[in-house]
């Protein structure tokens, strides 16, 4: 077989393996997403990915924030988890209105894999909340500052020492009309924020989908309040 032959199979083989992109698109049809506005960073409302076929779906509304339905074509990233893959997925796309808790997506393209699971992160000014060492976690309990807080976890800020992989009871109000939050979480980070101060990076863990969807509602509504 001459060169001009071998290389000839070898490239048809690798275009064989090499997954056509529109099949690695719809392989996240079914992707429950967080869907955020390009310009500004603002979470717009948590949908459903649906229909995905060679750049174009549909995202089926979920939760929700305070975006217009009636409004133009709006550049967005659609960021979600694939339990498939074990990954964080990131997409971006035009959407608009098509109908009743229904939007249209043009253009979606895949930007990113991540192993990291990531979600919105809302930053809360310092919230006071309180933190109670779990099972056979060392260190003190009490009164700690929760920095921002997401559907998948948060970052609270102490002075008292813990490690990596201990397990936390973290209670805080994150609404004045609401109850107060009873939430389980493990620590993932450990970050220094001056002399005696840390920060912790924790997933939430046991976290019922009832919880989510109180927790998602929150953020939206803490956002809306600070827009306003």
């Amino acid at each position: 077989m001459g060169l001009f032959d071998f290389l000839k199979k070898r490239n048809a083989a690798e275009a064989a393996e090499k997954p056509d992109k529109d099949e690695e698109l719809e392989r996240y049809t079914g992707l429950r997403a967080e869907v955020t506005s390009s310009d500004d960073g603002r979470l717009l409302f948590i949908a459903k990915l649906l229909g995905v076929r060679g750049g174009r779906a549909e995202l089926h509304q979920q939760s929700g924030g305070d975006i217009d339905p009636e409004t133009e074509a709006l550049h967005v990233k659609i960021r979600g988890y694939s339990e498939k893959d074990k990954k964080a997925v990131y997409l971006q796309g035009m959407i608009s209105p098509d109908r009743t808790g229904v939007w249209k997506v043009e253009g979606l393209a895949l930007t990113k894999l991540s192993n990291e699971r990531t979600f919105f992160r809302l930053d809360t000014n310092n919230v006071t909340a309180e933190l109670v060492p779990m099972g056979r976690t060392r260190g003190k309990g009490g009164n700690c500052e929760l920095v921002n807080i997401s559907v998948g976890g948060a970052c609270v800020s102490t002075g008292a020492v813990y490690e990596m992989g201990d397990q936390l009871r973290l209670t805080v109000k994150l609404h004045p009309e609401r109850e107060p939050f009873v939430l389980f979480c493990q620590i993932l980070r450990i970050m220094t924020r001056g002399e005696g101060l840390y920060a912790y990076g924790c997933r939430f863990v046991n976290l019922k989908e009832a919880d989510e969807e109180k927790i998602t509602q929150i953020i939206f509504d803490l956002q809306r309040k600070r827009n306003f």
